[in-house]
């Protein structure tokens, strides 16, 4: 039996598979699942088990907590792939510093 939980984070999961442009083929591959029962999950017709979200968190590369986390709005998850993605093609040194101007952003926002 699937959850409103299980919903959400097969929309998140179906929203960054597109967005990383895998098939549903490509990602059951490398997961270890039919194309057909991750259709299932995307659907939310089936409940998540633990180490398909995190098989499936390593191919997308991004967190776990990133499909999990519904208190993170779905055009945000979005973002944060992105910007990982962008940071992941950084040196370590200019990495840190796009870290420290996120954060001196947030400060000055939750300052405002």
């Amino acid at each position: 039996m699937s959850t409103e939980l299980d919903k959400e984070m097969g929309i998140r999961v179906r929203k960054l598979r597109k967005l990383k442009k895998i098939t549903l083929q490509e990602m059951g591959d490398k997961v270890g699942l039919t194309h057909g029962m991750l259709g299932h999950l995307e659907r939310g017709e089936r409940g998540w088990r633990v180490e398909h979200i995190h098989s499936i968190a390593e191919v997308l590369d991004v967190p776990p907590s990133l499909l999990q986390d519904t208190s993170i709005p779905l055009d945000r998850v979005e973002m944060i792939a992105s910007v990982l993605e962008h940071l992941a093609t950084l040196s370590p040194e200019r990495a840190e510093t796009v870290v420290q101007m996120m954060e001196l952003l947030a400060k000055e926002n939750k300052s405002q």
